[in-house]
């Protein structure tokens, strides 16, 4: 999991409110995996192409954990990178790699059958999801409104764990 989905915010005039955490898990759509095969473990994942958030200039590692078995490094061929995580969605939707992505924000391609989740015992990590903001007195009333809103229903529709 990219280090800028799980640390703190830099000094900011921002107030950040952590929401929670979502799991990243490892995702690729049923032509991929036609085509390459299915990984039954993580040294599977040997050949195949990632799709990746973090910078060309890192290492495309991911590191994955699952419970009972010691932590597993990764390193596959980059497909591509992104720093916008919906752009790594739609690619793997696309068929062009596996991709490590907060469950929160590929639930519904899951739930669809546009994504297929790969060695579902093992997750690359946790996405920590916060809500940036101005400070109370700051904030108009109709962005308090959105921002309670958001707060309230974020977590249950993104199925966030504290």
């Amino acid at each position: 999991v990219p280090s800028e989905w799980t640390m703190p915010m830099a000094s900011s005039s921002l107030i950040q409110r952590r929401l929670g955490t979502t799991p990243a898990v490892l995702v690729a759509s049923r032509s991929y995996l036609e085509l390459h095969g299915m990984p039954e473990t993580p040294h599977d994942l040997d050949g195949h192409l990632g799709l990746f958030h973090e910078p060309a200039a890192r290492p495309a590692i991911w590191r994955l954990r699952a419970a009972g078995h010691p932590p597993v490094e990764i390193q596959l061929p980059p497909r591509m990178y992104a720093d916008e995580p919906s752009a790594l969605v739609s690619a793997a939707v696309a068929g062009l790699g596996i991709a490590a992505l907060p469950m929160g924000l590929c639930r519904s391609e899951l739930e669809r059958r546009l994504l297929i989740r790969i060695l579902p015992k093992w997750d690359a990590g946790r996405a920590s999801v916060s809500l940036l903001a101005v400070r109370k007195g700051d904030a108009l009333p109709s962005v308090r409104t959105v921002r309670d809103f958001l707060v309230a229903s974020l977590p249950e529709a993104m199925s966030l764990q504290p």
